[in-house]
């Protein structure tokens, strides 16, 4: 056994000198604990924050699928552009190069409530391919094939559920106001419409 210190105790006594040794043992040492690594998710730009603001936050709308009508409610929780977009899709995958000049990334975490089925039946299926991203004059954007960070914006929902996950896109630099659509009909029209404005200078 490991000894620290050794005492020696002596004491005086009529019948002579009795002399006592203590031993201590030495102090354990505790072994480490290890945190369990868990991954952050990219530090994102919230609504009114950055170089971002959401001109609408919740909306309610009446989603065609064609397979079913669904209603349901989203909203925009938080968006980036530029470099802050570029930099959290880099640490997401390296796959996700630097777009080209002129071009940058646009990334965004919707939520969406499934309020009721209204034709078909069985649950509600979500995915990135219900968005869709808008230049400000109303042209749609070209989907890439970009990694986005966790979790995808992707899920099966029955009434009442709840999803939320991220979506991405490469946009144009010059593009003031691009605009997020969840739900368009096959046409392009209804859904949910997120216009991304700058948000004003402060004086």
């Amino acid at each position: 056994m490991p000894i620290e210190t050794i005492v020696f105790i002596s004491i005086c006594l009529l019948t002579g000198i009795c002399t006592f040794i203590v031993a201590r043992p030495a102090k354990q040492e505790k072994a480490p604990v290890h945190k369990k690594h868990t991954e952050e998710m990219p530090r994102m730009l919230t609504d009114g924050g950055g170089n971002l603001t959401c001109e609408y936050k919740k909306q309610i709308i009446e989603v065609d699928q064609s397979v079913c009508i669904y209603l349901a409610e989203v909203r925009l929780l938080r968006a980036g552009r530029g470099e802050e977009a570029y930099t959290a899709l880099r640490q997401v995958n390296a796959y996700n190069t630097r777009p080209p000049a002129g071009k940058e990334y646009l990334i965004a975490m919707l939520e969406v409530i499934v309020k009721s089925v209204r034709t078909g039946s069985g649950p509600v299926s979500i995915s990135p391919f219900d968005v869709e991203c808008r230049r400000q004059n109303g042209q749609r954007y070209e989907r890439k094939n970009i990694i986005t960070p966790n979790p995808p914006l992707r899920g099966t929902l029955q009434p009442g559920m709840m999803l939320a996950g991220w979506v991405a896109f490469e946009i144009d630099q010059n593009d003031a106001c691009p605009q997020i659509v969840f739900g368009q009909d096959f046409e392009g029209n209804g859904g949910a419409r997120f216009s991304m404005v700058p948000t004003p200078e402060k004086v």
